[in-house]
């Protein structure tokens, strides 16, 4: 996946678990503009090349993620669709 490809899934997604290469997988978003995420005080973060900014919702921190690292993307809201379809 590129970069591109990467945020045009992110941003169709809204929130997503992103399988990562050597790391357990987090729950992520690149849509900073919701009030819990404007409130977390956050400073300058270099631009990292080859690496996305992201707030993890997991990590409750913004973090810079290496596109290399990203094996997979999957919408939050279908899997908790899967999970809510298979309890009823």
């Amino acid at each position: 996946m590129n970069k591109f490809h990467i945020l045009k899934m992110m941003n169709y997604n809204g929130d997503s678990v992103l399988t990562l290469k050597g790391e357990p997988d987090i729950v992520a978003t690149i849509e900073f503009d919701t009030e819990y995420i404007k409130r977390k005080k956050y400073g300058r973060y270099p631009i990292v090349k080859n690496s996305i900014l992201m707030f993890s919702w997991t990590d409750d921190k913004f973090r810079n993620i290496e596109i290399d690292k990203i094996k997979s993307i999957k919408p939050l809201s279908s899997i908790l669709n899967n999970v809510r379809s298979e309890e009823m």
